[in-house]
């Protein structure tokens, strides 16, 4: 039977909406668009950006007297602004320029500036919305240039200045983002004054909001006369000296957790080297097609299911260790995708009815979940529960779960709990596995590779 589901987050298109149809996604366009839609698709400019990978692959599905639809290109999984570390959000923005760029010599208009309308396939960046190409008119150098700036541009200069966490909160905001008012305030004097270009920009822009709020100002805007030809010609440049401007910003690549390997207490070179091998036997065992690495840190093991052929996500707080990592994998074209999430509060759903955004819960889940010296973390710091735990990896894997046991005396378990008050005297391995069983697992718990640790394997009843 076939199965058609509209997108929650296609209400606001008004080219068209994106609907599922049997596990694939679809566009439909809107009879009065079809038949520019038909002559873009056929242009030299966007099938050069589909065949390069940095527009989503895209066809004509039906096209018959009940109108046009297109089928897209399924990418795995969603993943949203608020969760990439910032060398991510600048490729997301550096392609959105890209696009703006090639659209504008082909006489087009991109008119939507926000990263939402991006995704990333494995390190790499898609634009995804072809209904967001229009005709190139009106007056404006770049209508989509606010979105841009507050959605991209903005958020990217407070990472840079060390505001980063700041920065990931406005993004969570998709209606606001950062105004040109709040980065004027918040930026260090410093970063202002280093950047005149970028100050000016910021009090021109305050300025003309100001004086286009009310009727009299849209007025006196709208009765400008427009020079369509020099817009024209001005564009392509235009958009290459805001992508040069993306190229200058430097993030700070440093954190407590970066060097986690070199300075774990816990483990030692040949302790390590006993976990990776065991790790390579169950990748070879359980061969999953998707691995969702939760703490993933610098993603030792994220890499090592990559190159075993598994798509990955990994999950991490620590903003620089997952920069890090897609430098990595994206040197390396592995397919990881790098996050940045507390797994003790993770994305939550937001838009429209709490609809139009799943909560990250709902977007990711693998076929195998790691959970690698981690449980500690959550127990000791988080205080989670071992039924929190044991929750966490069912929501997280479809198939298997490979949960890495810390034992209370292990010398990191020692140093979380050093000034802990609580009674844990539950956190024992047979609670655990007791845990894990409760949720539809069953669970062998392999021989210890470090004298506290050892890696247990659940695989879900009936997988």
């Amino acid at each position: 039977m076939t199965q058609t589901r509209r997108d929650p987050a296609s209400y606001t298109d008004p080219n068209g909406y994106v609907f599922w149809r049997d596990g694939q996604v679809l566009r439909r366009i809107y009879p009065e668009k079809a038949d520019y839609v038909r002559a873009l698709l056929a242009e030299p400019a966007f099938a050069g950006l589909m065949k390069e990978g940095k527009l989503v692959g895209t066809a004509i599905a039906e096209d018959g007297p009940d109108g046009l639809v297109l089928g897209h290109q399924t990418i795995w999984p969603l993943s949203y602004p608020v969760e990439w570390p910032p060398a991510m959000l600048r490729e997301a923005a550096r392609l959105i320029l890209e696009v703006a760029r090639r659209a504008a010599e082909a006489d087009h208009m991109l008119a939507d500036g926000h990263p939402w309308n991006v995704l990333f396939d494995g390190p790499r960046p898609v634009f995804i919305d072809v209904g967001s190409l229009v005709p190139a008119e009106g007056a404006l150098l770049w209508p989509a240039q606010a979105q841009y700036d507050r959605l991209a541009r903005y958020p990217l200069h407070l990472w840079a200045a060390g505001l980063g966490e700041l920065a990931r909160g406005r993004l969570a905001d998709l209606a606001l983002g950062v105004s040109p008012g709040l980065l004027l305030k918040t930026l260090p004097t410093a970063y202002r004054l280093a950047r005149p270009k970028l100050t000016l920009a910021l009090l021109a822009h305050r300025a003309a909001e100001a004086a286009t709020t009310g009727p009299k100002g849209r007025a006196a805007q709208a009765g400008r006369p427009v020079d369509a030809g020099l817009l024209k010609r001005i564009r392509p440049g235009y958009f290459g000296g805001l992508a040069r401007e993306l190229d200058g910003l430097r993030f700070a690549g440093d954190s407590g957790w970066v060097d986690y390997y070199a300075s774990c207490p816990s483990m030692q070179a040949g302790e390590e080297a006993a976990k990776q091998a065991l790790m390579e036997g169950l990748f070879d065992e359980l061969r999953p097609t998707t691995v969702l690495d939760l703490g993933a840190n610098t993603g030792r093991y994220a890499k090592l299911a990559a190159r075993k052929g598994c798509r990955v996500v990994a999950l991490d707080q620590d903003a620089a260790s997952m920069d890090r990592l897609w430098r990595e994998v994206s040197a390396e074209q592995l397919a990881v995708l790098p996050l940045v999430m507390d797994l003790a509060a993770p994305t939550p759903a937001s838009g429209w009815c709490a609809e139009q955004r799943p909560d990250a819960l709902t977007r990711l889940r693998g076929d195998l979940a790691l959970m690698l010296a981690l449980i500690h973390h959550l127990v000791f710091t988080g205080n989670a529960s071992l039924a929190q735990v044991a929750g966490l990896a069912s929501r997280a894997a479809s198939r298997h779960a490979i949960v890495e046991w810390v034992g209370p005396d292990d010398p990191m378990s020692l140093h979380l709990r050093r000034t802990a008050t609580k009674d844990f005297s539950f956190y024992t391995l047979e609670g655990m596995i007791q845990a894990l069983s409760e949720v539809g697992f069953d669970v062998r718990a392999l021989e210890p590779h470090a004298p506290h640790r050892r890696l247990l394997v659940a695989t879900r009843r009936g997988a």
